[in-house]
Parts: C-alpha cells; sequence; structure tokens
C-alpha cells in the first residue's frame, strides 16, 4: 500500500504479487492489482478485479473498480451490470448513480438513465462537482 501511495506501481504490483503467495484469496490484493495494473494490459485488470469480486461479493468499492475495468475495455453493458451490483450493495452511494447514468445515455437509455440522474441527485451533497459536470 505503501509503494501504491508513492506511486511506486511496479513495487506495489511486487509486494501484492507476495501478498497472494501467502493467501490467494486476499481480496484486497487482487483488487489492488487489478487497480495498478498497466493500461495496456487491459485483461490482467479485468481478471484481477474479477476475481476480488468474487472473493469480496459483498464490498461495493471492489465492483465499482469493476465497472471502471470494464467500461475501458468497452464492454459497457457489463459495466453496467456491474455498476447496478454497487447500488444495491450501497443504496445510499451516490457516485455510481452518476456512472450509470453516463453509461445508460451512451447506450441509449435514456429513460433509465433519467432515472439513475435523479437517484445521483437525491443523494449527493450539493456541493458534488458532479453535479456542475465536473468528474467522469
Amino acid at each position: 500500500l505503501i509503494h501504491g501511495a508513492a506511486r511506486r506501481d511496479a513495487a506495489a504490483r511486487e509486494a501484492l504479487g507476495r501478498a497472494l503467495v501467502e493467501d490467494a484469496a486476499f481480496a484486497p490484493a487482487h483488487a489492488l492489482l487489478g487497480r495498478l495494473a498497466p493500461p495496456a494490459d487491459r485483461a490482467a485488470a479485468l481478471h484481477e478485479l474479477e476475481l476480488a469480486t468474487e472473493l469480496a461479493r459483498e464490498d461495493p468499492l471492489y465492483h465499482r473498480w469493476h465497472a471502471d475495468a470494464l467500461a475501458a475495455a468497452r464492454r459497457p453493458a457489463e459495466a453496467i451490470a456491474a455498476l447496478r451490483q454497487v447500488s444495491a450493495l450501497a443504496p445510499r452511494w451516490a457516485e455510481p448513480h452518476h456512472r450509470l447514468a453516463v453509461l445508460l445515455t451512451a447506450a441509449g437509455d435514456t429513460a433509465e438513465a433519467r432515472v439513475e440522474h435523479a437517484a445521483f441527485l437525491a443523494l449527493a451533497p450539493r456541493k458534488d462537482p458532479l453535479r456542475a459536470g465536473g468528474g467522469r
């Protein structure tokens, strides 16, 4: 974690790999390896994040990260499904509703996108930068 915070991604990946030698079912290591995968290695990111979500099925953050990786891999239907899982696990978390609205709009489902945007607005703090069109 310290390596990751210091932006020493290679050292962080190595340390996480050692943690997985000790415990292959350590979901946080899989999740962080997915997040730290080089942008050109989307397959590794998807694999690690999928493992993390399987090992920690109730962790909305891992599902959120998995949704990001799926969207980056141009797999919007799967990203939408992952974000729906996030909303089910953490119904008071506003940001995934915003991301879901964006993906649904891109997919042409404007009616459902409006529902998700309304959910975001109902949950997000008034000063949330996403309210003003900031962020993703």
